[in-house]
């Protein structure tokens, strides 16, 4: 078996985040994160327009 790597080095939102999540490690950086959730609860949780 190979392990599933993913990075992540900003904001990842959605579908791209679900894949992430399914990865056996995530490397991310200080100010990344990763979201699942609709456009306005990401906006309120980042505070970026």
């Amino acid at each position: 078996m190979i392990p599933q790597l993913a990075c992540v080095f900003g904001h990842c939102i959605g579908a791209a985040a679900f894949m992430a999540t399914l990865s056996d490690f995530i490397l991310m950086e200080a100010e990344a994160t990763l979201s699942i959730a609709g456009a306005r609860i990401n906006q309120a949780a980042t505070g970026e327009c």
